[in-house]
């Protein structure tokens, strides 16, 4: 077997590579940029009338009849305005309809709840000491007891969705992709990769955009990292049975994946499945979809759904998918999945519905792209299911290691737990120089479909039955029911119910005739009935000629 660091990885790295010049960055990186700068704004007084004084986010009314200033506690436009201070915000979704609290800090933008705004308040007020300042010739004192008494008995006049929608408008636009360009968010800077090169900017391009904090990547990006040979190449060369038409497939399923760009009319589920032909009984994983997945959600901010007890039919079953989400991954749905739950997303948007929370709607250009891992063959039948759907295989090169169960193949053969502590900067810089490489592909190529035949024949296997795959395929001595030969689907169910010992009241003639049309159909076969002849006769018509 050809030594994969021994191969030449030129038979499948995308014509565009990464630009081999140090590009200049910031000396300001990312943690600069996350740093709060202190803020004094505990000390300022405010005249708002003749009788209300304001220092800082208390406030003194005095009062006429007593003749004297009273100490009344929080001063909300103080509070609002040492929010906004620290960079929170509202910010309304893109159809309005709901409204979240975020900070923002020189563009990293995360959700905050009310909670948090009320602990960084709270943080304040227990800086706070003594105050004791001149008014008008006279003295305006607080304890720093007094003020904190005050902020118990009285937060929760400020610290409500109500009173907070006072709170300043975000209105910044997020940074997106574009349809020649994938923007990755690194330590050291803004990773921009096209399909020929690979630049490394400085973070002041954001300018007056913003990008989730969920979608920084707390890793160092370096341009000359050798990605081809990563363990994650390894793993990928591994479980394509290392044959180039299948790598591309893989690697601009990945890389399309990985593009923050939407196109409503080219939107596709990617569905990965298992390569050798099982019965939905015996359908057993362990091939490495998950590993996939885990590889990408260390690039793009994902959410992971359980498939098994997903119903598409539940109004609330993407609860769990957030703004910031790139995509979303559906882990071994049931065979059945209804893809029209899921045509809507990828044209009007996706629209979350919440327990207990406003609705949200992502509009298509940020709608996360959909990945389902499946240990069966999902039914896709039909023009419409198949148009929305790219299906990448992976091989059993490490669940075939399995035999007891307590195998670790993965760990065997790299020597490491994947995206653990086993993984020092180096392997880290070479899996995210791979992993950007397969974007580049990508945006060179677009999709690259692979061979359907495996996924047919799993299809034709799960949906009819191993009796009935066996019987169509070793027919003839194994050679198979063949295109351009007369059969009779009668005498073929008579022979294939002597065979297995069926009797009518398991399946009819008509239900055997229709698992006939689907043999043909998962060889790309129409099926034709024979005219002037017994009315059963028919033949399988190759599409190819």
């Amino acid at each position: 077997m050809t030594s994969y660091h021994n191969r030449p990885f030129e038979e499948i790295k995308p014509q565009g590579q990464f630009t081999k010049k140090r590009v200049h960055i910031d000396h300001q990186d990312l943690s600069d940029l996350l740093h709060d700068e202190p803020i004094d704004f505990l000390s300022e007084k405010v005249v708002l009338s003749e009788s209300l004084v304001v220092y800082g986010i208390w406030y003194w009314e005095y009062n006429y009849k007593a003749g004297k200033w009273i100490f009344k506690g929080l001063y909300r436009n103080g509070f609002f305005d040492l929010l906004a201070s620290r960079g929170y915000y509202k910010r309304y979704s893109s159809d309005e309809k709901m409204v979240m609290w975020i900070k923002d800090t020189n563009g990293i933008i995360e959700e905050v709840t009310i909670a948090h705004l009320m602990d960084v308040a709270k943080d304040c007020v227990a800086q706070q000491t003594d105050i004791q300042f001149e008014h008008d010739r006279d003295i305006l004192t607080a304890t720093a007891e007094l003020c904190q008494e005050k902020f118990k008995a009285q937060h929760h006049l400020i610290f409500n969705a109500s009173s907070l929608l006072n709170l300043e408008t975000h209105r910044k636009q997020f940074f997106v992709d574009t349809p020649t360009s994938a923007y990755f968010f690194y330590q050291n800077g803004i990773v921009e990769a096209t399909a020929d090169q690979v630049v490394v900017h400085p973070y002041n391009l954001l300018k007056d955009r913003c990008v989730w904090k969920s979608q920084v990547i707390k890793r160092v990006f370096d341009p000359e990292a050798d990605g081809p040979n990563s363990q994650m190449a390894l793993f990928d060369y591994n479980t394509c049975n290392g044959s180039p038409e299948r790598l591309n497939t893989r690697r601009t399923g990945c890389g399309y994946l990985l593009h923050r760009h939407n196109s409503p009319i080219r939107n596709q589920a990617i569905i990965c499945n298992d390569e050798v032909i099982t019965s939905a009984k015996e359908a057993r994983g362990r091939t490495g979809k998950g590993l996939w997945f885990h590889a990408i959600a260390q690039v793009r901010s994902g959410c992971l759904l359980d498939g098994k007890g997903f119903n598409e039919e539940d109004r609330f079953c993407f609860q769990r998918v957030e703004a910031h989400h790139n995509f979303v991954c559906l882990d071994d749905p049931k065979p059945k999945l209804d893809f029209k739950r899921f045509f809507s997303l990828s044209t009007e948007g996706w629209v979350i519905e919440r327990k207990n929370k406003l609705s949200l709607h992502i509009p298509p250009a940020e709608s996360p792209k959909l990945l389902i891992l499946s240990n069966t063959i999902l039914d896709n039948e039909g023009t419409s299911n198949k148009a929305r759907q790219f299906v990448i295989e992976f091989s059993n090169h490490y669940s075939k290691q399995i035999i007891t169960g307590t195998e670790e193949p993965i760990r065997a053969e790299h020597g490491c737990v994947f995206f653990s502590d086993d993984w020092g900067p180096d392997e880290w810089a070479c899996f995210d120089q791979y992993m950007i490489s397969n974007c580049q592909l990508y945006l060179k190529h677009g999709l690259i479909p692979g061979d359907m035949s495996n996924v047919a024949a799993n299809r034709l296997r799960q949906t009819a039955g191993d009796d009935f795959f066996e019987f169509v395929t070793q027919h003839d001595n194994g050679k198979g029911l063949q295109a351009n030969t007369y059969y009779d689907s009668t005498q073929l169910f008579g022979q294939f119910r002597t065979i297995y010992q069926f009797d009518e009241k398991e399946l009819k003639q008509r239900g055997f005739t229709e698992r006939l049309k689907k043999y043909g159909a998962s060889k790309g076969w129409d099926f034709q009935r024979k005219t002037g002849g017994p009315s059963g006769g028919f033949w399988y018509v190759s599409k190819a000629g």
